[in-house]
């Protein structure tokens, strides 16, 4: 469908759309900055890189945040082990 043909109201709620993942974004590399810096302190006091109460912790509180706010508990549930698994990653890099 060309733009000339897709209502002025779609393109706007697109746009919007498209301001949002770039918010997302730049959240995800301030967020991942940040771990970097965790990272970097438990490789230098040689603490795990993974703490695992702290993570089923945090899920739990995610997927309660979730429900809060009308969304999936069991999409952000598989989103944030996805972002987890990525800082964990990025983690044992430093201990290299």
């Amino acid at each position: 469908m060309p733009n000339s043909t897709v209502p002025e109201e779609l393109l706007s709620l697109r746009q919007q759309i498209d301001t949002l993942d770039d918010e997302i974004l730049n959240l995800l590399a301030r967020r991942f900055q940040v771990t970097a810096e965790v990272g970097k302190l438990k490789a230098s006091k040689k603490l795990d890189s993974v703490d695992e109460a702290r993570e089923r912790q945090k899920l739990e509180e995610l997927q309660e945040q979730a429900r809060s706010k009308d969304l999936n508990p069991e999409f952000i549930l598989h989103l944030f082990q996805m972002i987890f698994a990525e800082v964990v990653n990025n983690h044992q890099s430093y201990r290299q």
